[in-house]
């Protein structure tokens, strides 16, 4: 089995249930959402992916990178998707406010980002509390277009 050429434990802080992951120098992310995108959990928009949490306050995250596509066993996620992401050769992990917590210098170029969310059953009903969990696995490889794996209701 392949390892991961780098892998992380981050706490990011999000708001109003989001955190962005992408090129620092893409433009601003975009702030209004459609139906859709609510129902994915995530918007896009050039060089910048916004996901959307389960809920708001510090947030436990693993990210890792690839050499290329990794295993994952679906059953272990509630809500999973891959989508694309092009950079001119950093990504980084920021939380709601645009503060990174991690940054990667990657080859510029067209990468696949999987989006993993676990316990998300977890949550309190105020949705400020839980267990949940996310992972971000990344590796060099053109995304035609977003694709839902796995749907949380």
């Amino acid at each position: 089995m392949d390892l991961p050429r780098f892998r992380c434990q981050l706490r990011v802080t999000s708001e109003y249930r989001r955190f962005q992951v992408g090129d620092p120098e893409a433009p601003d992310a975009p702030e209004e959402w459609t139906e859709q995108e609510v129902a994915d959990r995530v918007s896009l928009s050039a060089g910048c992916i916004v996901v959307s949490p389960a809920r708001d306050g510090t947030i436990p995250v693993e990210v890792s990178f690839w050499s290329e596509e990794p295993p994952v066993m679906f059953n272990h996620w509630q809500h999973a998707l891959e989508v694309p992401l092009a950079t001119n050769g950093r990504i980084a992990i920021q939380d709601w406010d645009g503060q990174e917590e991690a940054t990667l210098a990657v080859d510029p170029g067209d990468y696949t980002v999987r989006l993993l969310f676990g316990g998300l059953g977890t949550i309190s009903e105020d949705g400020f509390t839980g267990q949940d969990f996310y992972r971000i696995q990344i590796w060099k490889a053109p995304c035609a277009r977003l694709r839902v794996l796995r749907r949380w209701p």
